[in-house]
């Protein structure tokens, strides 16, 4: 959902971080490290990006990943590379099937996600490829 000004933002703050706390939980059985980078690399997506870049909360994944990968992971993130976005978009989909599983998440959307990320991984990766090797002419939208 989209808010219009004004609207809640420490209770989307919030909120989100219930969600991450239920993710948090979800992952106990993995290590404290592993645990940290998945918390991170989800709240820099639903906080940043989501909600103080474009004023959307944690359900509109699906509007937003695209361009998140295309575009924003690859100019905006130092540390994006191929491999990179493939873990990041790995925790989002663990993050958003927790979140489905708590019914958080409606199951259709999160087969969206799904097939977003599989249909698009290999572009993402290919300009990051492209942007990394520093061609002036990178355009994400052509691949």
């Amino acid at each position: 959902m989209y808010f219009k000004e004004p609207f809640d933002k420490e209770k989307i703050v919030k909120q989100h971080e219930e969600l991450l706390n239920i993710f948090k939980e979800d992952l106990s059985n993995l290590s404290d490290k592993t645990i940290k980078k998945h918390i991170q690399n989800v709240d820099f997506f639903i906080n940043e990006y989501l909600l103080n870049r474009n004023n959307a909360n944690y359900e509109e994944v699906n509007n937003e990943v695209d361009l998140f990968f295309r575009d924003f992971f690859i100019k905006k993130c130092m540390w994006s590379s191929p491999n990179s976005i493939k873990e990041t978009a790995a925790r989002f989909k663990k993050f958003y099937k927790s979140m489905m599983n708590h019914d958080k998440f409606k199951k259709d959307d999160y087969k969206c996600l799904c097939d977003t990320i599989k249909d698009e991984m290999k572009s993402w990766q290919e300009s990051c490829d492209y942007y990394d090797s520093g061609k002036s002419n990178w355009d994400s939208f052509k691949f």
